[in-house]
């Protein structure tokens, strides 16, 4: 997987647009990641050797393709900063920062 990279305001994300398109139109998303995580599974699920798996963490998805021409920097912007802030309060309240 070969994540392209952007800077928003000091946080350096990875991401990946994926596209898809069937009867009913064009689909595209785009994941963003932050940092990596790491996963261990055994190669016959309970029996076998331990196979450590390095992943990009995904913290959020848009259901839009970013790199399309439709949109300007500032709407790809905005949908990014207000990721970013929902992200934000999820840890505000994983703190107990509820109000």
């Amino acid at each position: 997987m070969s994540l392209k990279k952007i800077e928003l305001d000091g946080i350096q994300m990875g991401y990946q647009v994926f596209g898809d398109a069937s009867e009913f139109g064009e689909h595209n998303i785009t994941q963003f990641y932050i940092g990596t995580k790491t996963t261990i599974k055994r190669k016959y699920c309970l029996f076998g050797k331990k196979i450590i798996k390095v992943e990009p963490f995904n913290v959020f998805t848009l259901y839009i393709n970013i790199e399309d021409p439709n949109y300007t920097k500032k709407d790809i912007r905005e949908l990014i900063e207000r990721e970013l802030a929902l992200l934000g309060r999820k840890s505000e309240i994983e703190r107990g920062e509820i109000v």
